[in-house]
């Protein structure tokens, strides 16, 4: 994901720049929460007891109960990650992501896993934590483009951003 080696260019996060892999990883930890599609959950540790354990880290007053009944996944409190489908994993990666109460959350790939149902309340949730949060999704998946401010579009190592609009979601050429 580049998150650890600048191979050009400069970091820069909230006006501040960060050249040293020191810095980097400092405002990673205080700034940045960041979903890769492997599932980092404690083996060990139940699914509750993941997320005891990482709110206890934070100071988020996010309603997990609220995330548990939208998502179906009351009935997973109990269980182990291997225990779980591709889907439940990524979501409790999600909720664990949102415990951290970061400023900026980056999600590579989020809804890959999950069944069409739960993607529309994903999107759902991401516009609403948009209020609070700046949230950057990494995807080949086209259902984020509804949500999206800003579109960014990788081409042999050039980003090119544009806003979202109805000329952009209809040129398909664009992808």
């Amino acid at each position: 994901a580049g998150l650890d080696e600048v191979y050009d260019g400069n970091v820069i996060v909230d006006g501040e720049k960060y050249i040293s892999f020191k810095e980097r990883t400092s405002i990673r930890y205080s700034k940045i929460a960041y979903m890769n599609q492997k599932d980092d959950l404690v083996l060990e540790m139940t699914v509750k007891e993941n997320i005891e354990w990482i709110k206890s880290l934070s100071n988020s007053s996010y309603d997990v109960n609220c995330f548990f009944e939208k998502f179906q996944l009351k009935d997973i409190e109990n269980h182990y990650p291997h225990e779980l489908s591709g889907g439940e994993l990524s979501l409790i990666c999600l909720l664990k992501n949102i415990l951290l109460n970061r400023k900026y959350i980056l999600l590579d790939e989020p809804n890959a896993k999950l069944d069409s149902q739960r993607k529309i309340y994903l999107n759902e949730l991401l516009l609403s934590l948009s209020e609070n949060y700046s949230i950057i999704v990494v995807s080949h998946d086209m259902d984020f483009i509804d949500i999206a401010d800003t579109i960014f579009h990788f081409e042999h190592k050039r980003v090119i951003a544009r806003k979202v609009d109805e000329l952009l979601i209809n040129d398909n050429s664009f992808f």
